[in-house]
Protein backbone atom coordinates (compact mmCIF):
# COMPACT_ATOMS: atom_id res chain seq x y z
CA UNK A 1 0.00 0.00 0.00
CA UNK A 2 1.45 3.55 -0.61
CA UNK A 3 1.70 5.64 1.85
CA UNK A 4 -0.68 8.09 0.21
CA UNK A 5 -3.04 5.08 0.29
CA UNK A 6 -1.95 4.09 3.78
CA UNK A 7 -3.02 8.31 5.03
CA UNK A 8 -6.15 8.26 3.37
CA UNK A 9 -6.81 4.95 4.77
CA UNK A 10 -5.92 6.39 8.24
CA UNK A 11 -8.10 9.52 7.85
CA UNK A 12 -11.04 7.70 6.75
CA UNK A 13 -11.52 5.46 9.57
CA UNK A 14 -14.17 6.01 12.28
CA UNK A 15 -11.66 4.98 14.95
CA UNK A 16 -9.32 7.29 17.02
CA UNK A 17 -5.61 6.53 16.68
CA UNK A 18 -2.21 8.64 16.16
CA UNK A 19 0.24 7.95 13.30
CA UNK A 20 3.82 9.84 12.54
CA UNK A 21 4.93 11.23 9.20
CA UNK A 22 8.66 11.34 9.31
CA UNK A 23 11.30 11.72 6.46
CA UNK A 24 14.63 13.29 6.19
CA UNK A 25 14.70 17.33 6.19
CA UNK A 26 13.46 19.31 2.95
CA UNK A 27 11.41 16.37 1.25
CA UNK A 28 8.43 17.91 1.68
CA UNK A 29 6.36 16.29 3.87
CA UNK A 30 4.13 19.03 4.96
CA UNK A 31 3.54 19.70 1.09
CA UNK A 32 2.56 16.18 0.37
CA UNK A 33 0.28 16.24 3.52
CA UNK A 34 -1.25 19.42 2.89
CA UNK A 35 -1.77 19.39 -0.86
CA UNK A 36 -2.04 15.74 -1.82
CA UNK A 37 -3.64 14.42 1.54
CA UNK A 38 -5.56 16.92 2.98
CA UNK A 39 -6.49 18.94 0.21
CA UNK A 40 -9.44 16.72 -1.70
CA UNK A 41 -10.01 16.00 1.85
CA UNK A 42 -10.97 19.43 2.82
CA UNK A 43 -13.00 19.74 -0.61
CA UNK A 44 -16.10 20.41 1.24
CA UNK A 45 -14.41 21.64 4.32
CA UNK A 46 -18.07 21.33 6.57
CA UNK A 47 -17.66 17.99 6.17
CA UNK A 48 -14.64 17.33 8.24
CA UNK A 49 -13.13 18.77 11.37
CA UNK A 50 -9.42 19.70 10.95
CA UNK A 51 -6.75 21.49 12.99
CA UNK A 52 -3.62 22.73 12.15
CA UNK A 53 -0.92 23.46 14.63
CA UNK A 54 2.68 24.40 14.21
CA UNK A 55 4.87 23.64 17.30
CA UNK A 56 7.52 26.15 15.66
CA UNK A 57 7.83 28.24 19.04
CA UNK A 58 5.59 27.17 21.19
CA UNK A 59 6.97 27.54 25.02
CA UNK A 60 4.34 24.87 27.35
CA UNK A 61 1.85 22.84 27.10
CA UNK A 62 -0.70 25.49 27.68
CA UNK A 63 -0.06 27.38 25.17
CA UNK A 64 0.20 24.52 22.90
CA UNK A 65 -3.16 23.96 23.88
CA UNK A 66 -4.38 27.60 23.66
CA UNK A 67 -2.43 27.15 20.09
CA UNK A 68 -4.83 23.90 19.16
CA UNK A 69 -8.06 25.31 20.29
CA UNK A 70 -7.27 28.75 18.06
CA UNK A 71 -6.77 26.56 14.98
CA UNK A 72 -9.92 24.52 15.56
CA UNK A 73 -11.94 28.09 16.05
CA UNK A 74 -10.56 29.37 13.01
CA UNK A 75 -10.94 26.52 10.66
CA UNK A 76 -14.38 25.67 11.98
CA UNK A 77 -15.70 29.28 11.21
CA UNK A 78 -14.21 29.01 7.92
CA UNK A 79 -15.77 25.62 7.01
CA UNK A 80 -19.36 27.99 8.26
CA UNK A 81 -18.83 30.54 5.99
CA UNK A 82 -18.50 27.98 3.18
CA UNK A 83 -21.61 26.49 4.19
CA UNK A 84 -23.02 29.89 5.15
CA UNK A 85 -24.09 28.59 8.28
CA UNK A 86 -24.71 30.85 11.21
CA UNK A 87 -24.62 29.41 14.07
CA UNK A 88 -23.99 33.04 16.14
CA UNK A 89 -24.24 32.00 19.50
CA UNK A 90 -20.79 29.66 19.18
CA UNK A 91 -19.41 32.70 17.04
CA UNK A 92 -20.07 35.01 19.66
CA UNK A 93 -18.28 32.69 22.33
CA UNK A 94 -15.26 32.14 19.74
CA UNK A 95 -14.89 36.35 19.27
CA UNK A 96 -15.05 37.01 22.96
CA UNK A 97 -12.65 34.37 23.91
CA UNK A 98 -9.88 35.65 21.05
CA UNK A 99 -9.90 39.10 22.46
CA UNK A 100 -11.02 38.58 25.75
CA UNK A 101 -8.49 36.08 26.94
CA UNK A 102 -5.65 38.54 25.74
CA UNK A 103 -6.86 41.43 28.02
CA UNK A 104 -7.18 38.86 31.01
CA UNK A 105 -3.53 38.34 30.97
CA UNK A 106 -3.14 41.65 32.00
CA UNK A 107 -5.21 41.85 34.72
CA UNK A 108 -3.22 40.80 37.97
CA UNK A 109 -4.46 37.67 40.00
CA UNK A 110 -8.39 37.46 39.33
CA UNK A 111 -7.29 38.08 35.43
CA UNK A 112 -4.99 35.17 35.29
CA UNK A 113 -7.26 32.82 36.92
CA UNK A 114 -10.37 33.75 34.83
CA UNK A 115 -8.21 33.45 31.18
CA UNK A 116 -7.29 29.90 32.46
CA UNK A 117 -11.32 29.44 32.57
CA UNK A 118 -11.81 30.38 29.43
CA UNK A 119 -8.48 28.65 27.55
CA UNK A 120 -10.01 25.30 29.08
CA UNK A 121 -13.43 25.65 28.00
CA UNK A 122 -12.20 26.62 24.67
CA UNK A 123 -9.98 23.43 24.81
CA UNK A 124 -12.99 21.53 25.77
CA UNK A 125 -14.49 21.87 22.14
CA UNK A 126 -11.32 19.93 20.91
CA UNK A 127 -13.06 16.40 19.91
CA UNK A 128 -13.43 14.07 17.51
CA UNK A 129 -11.18 15.81 14.59
CA UNK A 130 -8.27 14.94 12.61
CA UNK A 131 -5.53 17.16 13.83
CA UNK A 132 -2.20 17.45 12.80
CA UNK A 133 1.46 18.40 14.74
CA UNK A 134 3.72 19.82 12.67
CA UNK A 135 7.51 21.14 12.96
CA UNK A 136 8.20 19.24 16.81
CA UNK A 137 11.57 19.97 16.51
CA UNK A 138 11.49 23.41 16.29
CA UNK A 139 9.93 23.56 19.71
CA UNK A 140 10.95 25.91 22.69
CA UNK A 141 13.11 24.30 25.02
CA UNK A 142 9.85 24.77 27.50
CA UNK A 143 7.73 22.37 25.82
CA UNK A 144 8.98 18.72 26.86
CA UNK A 145 8.52 15.85 24.27
CA UNK A 146 6.80 14.21 27.26
CA UNK A 147 3.85 16.40 27.59
CA UNK A 148 3.58 16.71 23.93
CA UNK A 149 3.31 12.72 23.91
CA UNK A 150 0.70 13.01 26.62
CA UNK A 151 -1.61 15.29 25.28
CA UNK A 152 -1.58 13.08 21.61
CA UNK A 153 -2.44 10.16 24.18
CA UNK A 154 -5.04 12.15 25.63
CA UNK A 155 -6.91 13.47 22.17
CA UNK A 156 -6.63 10.13 21.05
CA UNK A 157 -8.06 8.30 24.39
CA UNK A 158 -10.33 11.13 25.51
CA UNK A 159 -11.33 13.05 22.68
CA UNK A 160 -11.87 11.08 20.30
CA UNK A 161 -9.02 12.54 17.56
CA UNK A 162 -7.32 11.11 14.48
CA UNK A 163 -3.82 12.58 14.86
CA UNK A 164 -0.45 12.63 12.63
CA UNK A 165 2.21 14.27 13.41
CA UNK A 166 4.58 15.34 11.46
CA UNK A 167 8.46 14.79 11.76
CA UNK A 168 12.11 15.76 10.65
CA UNK A 169 13.61 12.09 11.73
CA UNK A 170 16.49 12.47 14.13
CA UNK A 171 16.18 15.94 14.71
CA UNK A 172 14.84 15.72 18.10
CA UNK A 173 17.92 16.98 19.61
CA UNK A 174 17.73 16.50 23.52
CA UNK A 175 14.34 15.23 23.37
CA UNK A 176 14.92 12.35 21.07
CA UNK A 177 15.04 9.76 24.64
CA UNK A 178 11.90 10.46 25.46
CA UNK A 179 10.32 10.03 21.59
CA UNK A 180 12.30 6.55 21.86
CA UNK A 181 10.64 5.42 25.42
CA UNK A 182 7.16 6.32 25.05
CA UNK A 183 6.37 6.81 21.22
CA UNK A 184 5.14 3.03 20.70
CA UNK A 185 2.77 3.50 24.09
CA UNK A 186 0.98 6.48 22.11
CA UNK A 187 1.18 5.48 18.10
CA UNK A 188 -0.05 3.16 15.89
CA UNK A 189 2.64 3.21 13.70
CA UNK A 190 5.25 5.31 11.40
CA UNK A 191 5.01 6.24 8.01
CA UNK A 192 8.64 7.25 6.39
CA UNK A 193 8.40 9.73 3.37
CA UNK A 194 11.13 9.24 0.99
CA UNK A 195 9.88 10.72 -2.73
CA UNK A 196 13.01 10.01 -5.02
CA UNK A 197 14.32 13.49 -7.16
CA UNK A 198 11.68 13.36 -9.70
CA UNK A 199 8.62 12.81 -7.17
CA UNK A 200 10.30 15.84 -4.87
CA UNK A 201 10.22 18.41 -7.60
CA UNK A 202 6.73 17.58 -8.82
CA UNK A 203 5.36 17.92 -5.75
CA UNK A 204 7.13 21.23 -5.51
CA UNK A 205 5.83 22.39 -8.63
CA UNK A 206 2.56 20.88 -8.61
CA UNK A 207 1.21 24.20 -9.17
CA UNK A 208 2.69 25.24 -11.96
CA UNK A 209 1.86 22.51 -14.63
CA UNK A 210 0.57 25.06 -16.89
CA UNK A 211 3.02 27.62 -17.01
CA UNK A 212 5.24 27.95 -20.37
CA UNK A 213 8.49 27.86 -18.15
CA UNK A 214 7.52 24.84 -16.12
CA UNK A 215 9.00 22.11 -18.15
CA UNK A 216 12.04 23.43 -18.35
CA UNK A 217 12.71 24.55 -14.83
CA UNK A 218 11.76 20.80 -13.83
CA UNK A 219 14.41 19.37 -16.36
CA UNK A 220 16.62 22.28 -14.76
CA UNK A 221 16.10 21.10 -11.24
CA UNK A 222 16.68 17.03 -11.91
CA UNK A 223 19.71 17.89 -13.63
CA UNK A 224 21.33 19.61 -10.58
CA UNK A 225 19.93 17.00 -8.27
CA UNK A 226 17.98 19.45 -6.46
CA UNK A 227 15.64 17.31 -3.85
CA UNK A 228 15.16 20.05 -1.61
CA UNK A 229 11.45 20.88 -1.65
CA UNK A 230 12.13 24.20 -0.41
CA UNK A 231 14.87 25.18 -2.86
CA UNK A 232 12.43 23.73 -5.51
CA UNK A 233 9.60 26.44 -4.19
CA UNK A 234 12.08 29.22 -4.16
CA UNK A 235 12.62 28.24 -7.60
CA UNK A 236 9.25 28.44 -8.71
CA UNK A 237 8.72 31.95 -6.56
CA UNK A 238 11.44 33.47 -8.27
CA UNK A 239 10.60 32.13 -11.86
CA UNK A 240 7.10 33.61 -11.06
CA UNK A 241 8.72 36.94 -9.83
CA UNK A 242 10.75 37.37 -12.92
CA UNK A 243 7.59 36.78 -15.53
CA UNK A 244 4.74 38.85 -13.36
CA UNK A 245 7.79 41.71 -13.51
CA UNK A 246 7.65 41.75 -17.47
CA UNK A 247 3.59 40.59 -18.14
CA UNK A 248 2.93 43.35 -20.09
CA UNK A 249 5.75 42.91 -22.83
CA UNK A 250 5.71 39.50 -24.55
CA UNK A 251 8.97 37.30 -23.95
CA UNK A 252 10.52 35.22 -27.10
CA UNK A 253 10.68 31.81 -26.34
CA UNK A 254 14.69 31.90 -25.76
CA UNK A 255 14.35 34.57 -23.20
CA UNK A 256 11.78 32.15 -21.32
CA UNK A 257 13.58 29.21 -21.53
CA UNK A 258 16.68 31.40 -20.38
CA UNK A 259 15.20 32.74 -17.38
CA UNK A 260 14.10 28.88 -16.66
CA UNK A 261 17.75 28.10 -17.08
CA UNK A 262 19.13 30.52 -14.89
CA UNK A 263 16.99 30.47 -12.02
CA UNK A 264 17.17 27.03 -10.98
CA UNK A 265 20.74 27.50 -11.05
CA UNK A 266 21.19 30.79 -8.92
CA UNK A 267 18.51 29.79 -6.42
CA UNK A 268 20.30 26.45 -5.81
CA UNK A 269 23.48 28.48 -5.29
CA UNK A 270 22.49 31.31 -3.06
CA UNK A 271 20.38 28.88 -0.57
CA UNK A 272 21.73 25.49 -1.22
CA UNK A 273 24.82 25.23 0.76
CA UNK A 274 23.65 22.73 3.14
CA UNK A 275 23.03 20.33 -0.10
CA UNK A 276 26.42 20.90 -1.88
CA UNK A 277 25.32 23.68 -3.80
CA UNK A 278 28.54 25.26 -5.85
CA UNK A 279 28.75 29.08 -4.21
CA UNK A 280 27.41 31.74 -5.77
CA UNK A 281 31.21 33.33 -6.73
CA UNK A 282 32.13 30.43 -8.25
CA UNK A 283 29.62 30.25 -10.92
CA UNK A 284 29.68 34.13 -11.17
CA UNK A 285 32.89 34.02 -12.07
CA UNK A 286 33.13 31.02 -14.32
CA UNK A 287 31.94 32.63 -17.80
CA UNK A 288 30.63 30.55 -20.53
CA UNK A 289 33.67 29.53 -21.89
CA UNK A 290 34.73 28.36 -18.71
CA UNK A 291 32.08 25.89 -18.66
CA UNK A 292 33.21 24.14 -21.52
CA UNK A 293 36.71 22.96 -20.57
CA UNK A 294 38.46 21.31 -17.21
CA UNK A 295 41.61 19.35 -19.04
CA UNK A 296 45.15 19.36 -19.70
CA UNK A 297 46.43 20.50 -16.11
CA UNK A 298 44.24 23.97 -16.41
CA UNK A 299 42.41 23.19 -12.88
CA UNK A 300 45.50 21.67 -11.00
CA UNK A 301 45.00 24.27 -8.65
CA UNK A 302 41.35 23.57 -7.38
CA UNK A 303 41.11 21.12 -4.94
CA UNK A 304 38.79 18.11 -5.37
CA UNK A 305 35.19 19.75 -4.39
CA UNK A 306 36.05 22.86 -6.76
CA UNK A 307 36.82 20.15 -9.44
CA UNK A 308 33.67 18.70 -8.75
CA UNK A 309 31.36 22.07 -8.79
CA UNK A 310 33.06 22.77 -11.93
CA UNK A 311 32.30 19.78 -13.16
CA UNK A 312 28.62 20.21 -12.38
CA UNK A 313 28.47 23.24 -13.99
CA UNK A 314 30.27 22.14 -17.59
CA UNK A 315 27.51 19.36 -17.47
CA UNK A 316 24.35 22.10 -16.47
CA UNK A 317 26.14 24.09 -19.30
CA UNK A 318 24.43 27.41 -18.78
CA UNK A 319 26.57 29.75 -17.54
CA UNK A 320 25.75 33.35 -15.38
CA UNK A 321 27.18 35.90 -18.02
CA UNK A 322 24.46 38.21 -19.61
CA UNK A 323 23.22 41.49 -18.65
CA UNK A 324 19.84 39.09 -18.06
CA UNK A 325 21.54 36.83 -15.91
CA UNK A 326 22.76 39.67 -13.13
CA UNK A 327 19.29 40.95 -13.42
CA UNK A 328 17.78 37.17 -12.23
CA UNK A 329 20.91 37.26 -10.18
CA UNK A 330 19.32 40.64 -8.23
CA UNK A 331 16.05 39.40 -8.34
CA UNK A 332 17.10 36.00 -6.41
CA UNK A 333 19.23 37.60 -3.96
CA UNK A 334 17.26 40.57 -3.41
CA UNK A 335 13.35 38.27 -3.07
CA UNK A 336 11.90 40.77 -5.22
CA UNK A 337 12.01 42.00 -9.22
CA UNK A 338 13.80 45.57 -9.76
CA UNK A 339 10.99 45.63 -13.44
CA UNK A 340 13.35 48.45 -14.72
CA UNK A 341 16.65 46.77 -14.75
CA UNK A 342 14.84 43.33 -15.83
CA UNK A 343 13.25 45.05 -18.56
CA UNK A 344 16.14 46.64 -19.72
CA UNK A 345 17.82 43.38 -19.51
CA UNK A 346 15.18 41.95 -21.07
CA UNK A 347 15.64 44.00 -24.17
CA UNK A 348 19.73 43.73 -24.79
CA UNK A 349 19.51 40.04 -24.45
CA UNK A 350 16.92 39.75 -27.15
CA UNK A 351 18.96 41.99 -28.87
CA UNK A 352 21.97 40.33 -28.61
CA UNK A 353 20.95 36.65 -30.31
CA UNK A 354 23.74 36.69 -32.98
CA UNK A 355 26.11 37.05 -30.29
CA UNK A 356 25.01 34.39 -28.07
CA UNK A 357 24.59 32.23 -30.99
CA UNK A 358 28.31 32.27 -32.00
CA UNK A 359 28.87 31.43 -28.40
CA UNK A 360 26.65 28.56 -28.51
CA UNK A 361 28.84 27.10 -31.68
CA UNK A 362 31.65 27.29 -29.88
CA UNK A 363 30.42 25.75 -26.81
CA UNK A 364 29.47 23.00 -29.61
CA UNK A 365 33.17 22.64 -30.85
CA UNK A 366 34.15 21.82 -27.45
CA UNK A 367 31.83 19.22 -27.19
CA UNK A 368 33.10 17.31 -29.97
CA UNK A 369 36.42 16.88 -27.31
CA UNK A 370 34.55 16.29 -24.15
CA UNK A 371 31.75 13.56 -25.37
CA UNK A 372 33.69 11.20 -27.25
CA UNK A 373 36.76 8.83 -26.96
CA UNK A 374 36.91 8.21 -30.65
CA UNK A 375 39.98 9.37 -32.71
CA UNK A 376 38.46 12.70 -33.54
CA UNK A 377 41.26 15.25 -33.65
CA UNK A 378 40.35 16.67 -37.35
CA UNK A 379 36.90 17.20 -36.44
CA UNK A 380 38.10 18.71 -33.42
CA UNK A 381 40.62 21.27 -35.09
CA UNK A 382 37.74 21.64 -38.15
CA UNK A 383 34.92 22.61 -35.00
CA UNK A 384 38.08 25.51 -33.23
CA UNK A 385 38.74 26.77 -36.72
CA UNK A 386 35.71 27.93 -37.19
CA UNK A 387 34.22 28.74 -34.32
CA UNK A 388 37.35 30.36 -32.17
CA UNK A 389 38.07 33.79 -34.32
CA UNK A 390 34.16 34.54 -33.25
CA UNK A 391 34.83 34.27 -29.95
CA UNK A 392 38.52 34.74 -28.86
CA UNK A 393 38.46 38.78 -28.70
CA UNK A 394 35.97 38.37 -25.16
CA UNK A 395 37.99 34.84 -24.54
CA UNK A 396 39.87 35.16 -20.89
CA UNK A 397 43.80 34.20 -20.96
CA UNK A 398 43.61 30.75 -19.16
CA UNK A 399 40.84 29.95 -22.13
CA UNK A 400 43.34 30.96 -25.17
CA UNK A 401 45.68 29.07 -22.48
CA UNK A 402 43.23 25.60 -22.85
CA UNK A 403 43.18 25.86 -26.69
CA UNK A 404 46.32 26.37 -27.47
CA UNK A 405 47.25 22.94 -25.52
CA UNK A 406 44.43 21.34 -26.76
CA UNK A 407 45.68 22.18 -30.64
CA UNK A 408 49.13 21.39 -29.31
CA UNK A 409 47.97 18.01 -28.43
CA UNK A 410 46.39 17.58 -31.59
CA UNK A 411 49.71 18.31 -33.83
CA UNK A 412 49.08 22.06 -34.31
CA UNK A 413 51.37 23.80 -32.84
CA UNK A 414 51.15 26.78 -35.97
CA UNK A 415 47.08 26.92 -35.04
CA UNK A 416 47.95 27.28 -31.14
CA UNK A 417 50.34 30.21 -32.02
CA UNK A 418 48.26 31.67 -34.22
CA UNK A 419 45.27 31.32 -31.89
CA UNK A 420 47.21 33.20 -28.86
CA UNK A 421 48.45 35.65 -31.44
CA UNK A 422 44.85 36.48 -32.28
CA UNK A 423 43.74 37.14 -28.88
CA UNK A 424 46.94 38.99 -27.39
CA UNK A 425 46.27 41.61 -30.41
CA UNK A 426 42.98 41.88 -29.49
CA UNK A 427 43.69 42.27 -25.75
CA UNK A 428 45.37 45.74 -26.96
CA UNK A 429 42.25 47.95 -26.60
CA UNK A 430 41.40 46.25 -23.23
CA UNK A 431 44.09 47.11 -20.64
CA UNK A 432 41.97 44.94 -17.59
CA UNK A 433 42.27 41.89 -19.77
CA UNK A 434 46.46 42.31 -19.50
CA UNK A 435 46.59 43.07 -16.29
CA UNK A 436 48.27 40.40 -14.53
CA UNK A 437 45.96 39.97 -11.40
CA UNK A 438 42.83 39.49 -13.90
CA UNK A 439 44.77 36.62 -16.12
CA UNK A 440 45.84 34.95 -12.67
CA UNK A 441 42.59 35.54 -11.07
CA UNK A 442 41.22 32.05 -12.79
CA UNK A 443 42.95 28.75 -13.43
CA UNK A 444 47.17 29.77 -13.18
CA UNK A 445 48.20 31.06 -16.73
CA UNK A 446 52.03 29.27 -17.08
CA UNK A 447 52.44 29.32 -20.73
CA UNK A 448 55.65 30.37 -22.04
CA UNK A 449 54.18 31.18 -25.79
CA UNK A 450 51.14 32.89 -24.11
CA UNK A 451 53.15 34.71 -21.40
CA UNK A 452 55.66 36.43 -23.70
CA UNK A 453 52.22 37.09 -26.18
CA UNK A 454 50.74 38.85 -23.04
CA UNK A 455 53.86 41.03 -22.13
CA UNK A 456 54.34 42.06 -26.18
CA UNK A 457 50.36 43.29 -26.07
CA UNK A 458 51.02 45.04 -22.84
CA UNK A 459 54.02 46.87 -24.19
CA UNK A 460 51.96 47.72 -27.43
CA UNK A 461 48.99 49.20 -25.22
CA UNK A 462 51.17 51.27 -23.43
CA UNK A 463 54.58 52.07 -23.92
CA UNK A 464 57.18 50.91 -21.20
CA UNK A 465 58.20 53.78 -18.63
CA UNK A 466 61.42 55.23 -17.62
CA UNK A 467 62.77 53.45 -14.57
CA UNK A 468 62.14 56.85 -12.59
CA UNK A 469 58.45 56.66 -13.48
CA UNK A 470 58.12 53.18 -12.48
CA UNK A 471 59.17 53.45 -9.06
CA UNK A 472 57.35 57.20 -8.82
CA UNK A 473 54.11 55.08 -9.96
CA UNK A 474 55.37 52.15 -7.12
CA UNK A 475 55.56 54.73 -4.57
CA UNK A 476 52.10 56.43 -5.38
CA UNK A 477 50.30 53.14 -5.42
CA UNK A 478 50.79 51.82 -1.70
CA UNK A 479 47.72 48.89 -2.00
CA UNK A 480 47.96 47.46 -5.41
CA UNK A 481 50.32 46.17 -8.01
CA UNK A 482 51.36 48.43 -10.88
CA UNK A 483 51.92 45.74 -14.11
CA UNK A 484 53.62 48.26 -15.55
CA UNK A 485 56.18 49.26 -13.34
CA UNK A 486 56.80 45.50 -12.53
CA UNK A 487 57.34 45.35 -16.34
CA UNK A 488 59.98 47.86 -16.33
CA UNK A 489 61.99 46.62 -12.73
CA UNK A 490 61.99 43.06 -14.55
CA UNK A 491 63.89 44.63 -17.45
CA UNK A 492 66.35 46.97 -15.29
CA UNK A 493 69.80 45.75 -14.05
CA UNK A 494 70.57 45.79 -10.42
CA UNK A 495 73.37 48.66 -11.35
CA UNK A 496 70.49 50.73 -12.48
CA UNK A 497 68.23 50.31 -9.59
CA UNK A 498 71.00 50.81 -7.03
CA UNK A 499 71.70 53.95 -8.89
CA UNK A 500 67.95 54.75 -9.25
CA UNK A 501 67.49 53.87 -5.13
CA UNK A 502 70.86 56.35 -4.55
CA UNK A 503 68.80 59.38 -5.88
CA UNK A 504 65.50 58.37 -3.96
CA UNK A 505 64.67 60.24 -0.41
CA UNK A 506 60.75 59.64 0.56
CA UNK A 507 59.05 58.59 3.79
CA UNK A 508 57.22 55.74 1.56
CA UNK A 509 61.15 54.18 0.48
CA UNK A 510 60.79 51.21 2.85
CA UNK A 511 57.11 50.36 2.77
CA UNK A 512 57.83 50.28 -1.37
CA UNK A 513 60.78 48.09 -1.14
CA UNK A 514 58.74 45.45 1.11
CA UNK A 515 56.08 45.50 -1.61
CA UNK A 516 58.52 44.67 -3.85
CA UNK A 517 59.50 41.62 -2.33
CA UNK A 518 56.77 40.30 -1.57
CA UNK A 519 56.27 39.59 -5.30
CA UNK A 520 58.36 36.95 -4.29
CA UNK A 521 56.75 33.21 -4.14
CA UNK A 522 54.82 33.22 -7.71
CA UNK A 523 56.64 31.60 -10.07
CA UNK A 524 53.69 31.45 -12.44
CA UNK A 525 54.71 35.56 -12.68
CA UNK A 526 57.60 35.29 -14.76
CA UNK A 527 57.65 39.12 -14.45
CA UNK A 528 57.42 39.33 -10.60
CA UNK A 529 60.11 36.99 -10.13
CA UNK A 530 62.71 38.66 -12.18
CA UNK A 531 61.80 42.20 -10.07
CA UNK A 532 62.46 40.11 -6.83
CA UNK A 533 66.07 38.67 -8.08
CA UNK A 534 67.22 42.08 -9.66
CA UNK A 535 66.13 44.15 -6.70
CA UNK A 536 67.55 41.61 -4.28
CA UNK A 537 70.53 41.56 -6.34
CA UNK A 538 70.72 45.41 -5.92
CA UNK A 539 70.32 45.06 -2.08
CA UNK A 540 73.39 42.94 -1.63
CA UNK A 541 75.38 45.25 -3.99
CA UNK A 542 73.98 48.41 -1.43
CA UNK A 543 74.77 46.07 1.75
CA UNK A 544 78.14 45.46 0.99
CA UNK A 545 78.89 49.31 1.07
CA UNK A 546 78.75 49.83 4.80
CA UNK A 547 77.99 48.81 7.54
CA UNK A 548 75.13 51.58 8.11
CA UNK A 549 73.59 50.74 3.98
CA UNK A 550 74.27 46.79 5.60
CA UNK A 551 72.11 47.47 8.90
CA UNK A 552 69.51 49.25 6.88
CA UNK A 553 68.89 46.23 3.97
CA UNK A 554 68.80 43.67 6.59
CA UNK A 555 66.28 45.77 8.82
CA UNK A 556 64.04 46.77 5.75
CA UNK A 557 64.25 43.27 3.55
CA UNK A 558 65.94 40.88 5.52
CA UNK A 559 68.87 40.57 2.73
CA UNK A 560 72.23 40.28 3.63
CA UNK A 561 75.59 41.82 1.76
CA UNK A 562 76.76 40.17 -1.28
CA UNK A 563 80.04 38.13 -0.38
CA UNK A 564 82.72 37.97 -3.56
CA UNK A 565 81.51 34.76 -4.97
CA UNK A 566 78.14 35.79 -5.37
CA UNK A 567 77.95 38.95 -6.88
Amino acid sequence: MSIEARLVSFLSSKEAGAIVLQGKWGTGKTHFWRHTIMAPVLAKPWKKRYSYVSLFGIESLAELKSALAIATDEFDQDARREKRKSAKILWLWWRLWAWLGDLLDFIPTFGEKLSAVFRRASFYLVRDRIICFDDIERRSEGMQLRDFLGLVSYLVDQRGCRVVVILNAGQLGDGQPAWDAYKEKVFDGEITFAPDLEQTISLGLHGSVDEPWHQTVSASLKELGVSNIRLVHRTARAVRLAMEATATTPLQDETVERIARVVPLLVYSAHGQGENAPPMDMITREGAYSFTFTLLGDDETRTPQEKAWQEALRTYGTSVDTTLDRALLSLVRAGYADREQLAQAIVEFEADRESRSLLEDYQKAWRTFHDTVAENGEEIVAAFERTWPQVSANARADETQSIARTMRLLGRQELATCFIDTWAAQQIDRPDALDMRTIQSYTQVDDPELLAAIERAREAAEPPLTLHDAFDRWLADTRGIDERAISTFAAASPAEIVELLDGVRDKRLVGALRRVMALDGNPGYPLWVSTVDNFASAFRQIASRSPLAAYRVKSWVGIEPASPERE
